[in-house]
């Protein structure tokens, strides 16, 4: 049986998992794209509603309901077990980053984030 057929269970799996899912990854670019540019425009309500609300409703869908066996084949899910918790928290340190960045309008900084973020991606899937 391979492991498409037999899909990650655990919730801690299904957590790593979901986060190379082409749902979550391109609600996480969309969203984020779009948060920084209602920050820069200093629209901070609406920016932290984009920023959170719809990549926690997916996040919580895909735990819940998402299909990962096709994704544990891959070549990112086969370099998963690197995404650490502190890689996590550096990714979300990115993010903080680019969001001060754009509420001061800061280029500079918002690509220094950037960086932090795909630095991260690329250590774990090296």
């Amino acid at each position: 049986m391979t492991n498409a057929e037999r899909p990650p269970s655990s919730i801690r799996a299904r957590v790593l998992y979901h986060q190379i899912h082409p749902v979550k990854l391109a609600t996480d670019v969309v969203t984020g794209v779009i948060a920084l540019r209602m920050l820069w425009q200093h629209r901070l309500t609406l920016a932290l509603i984009v920023m959170f609300v719809p990549p926690i409703v997916v996040s919580t869908l895909l735990v819940a309901r998402g299909r990962f066996g096709h994704l544990v084949d891959t070549y990112a899910g086969q370099r998963m077990h690197r995404m650490t918790n502190l890689a996590m928290a550096m990714r979300l340190f990115g993010m903080l980053i680019t969001s001060i960045a754009a509420w001061r309008a800061e280029p500079t900084l918002l690509v220094v984030g950037a960086a932090l973020i795909a630095g991260v991606w690329a250590w774990v899937l090296r």
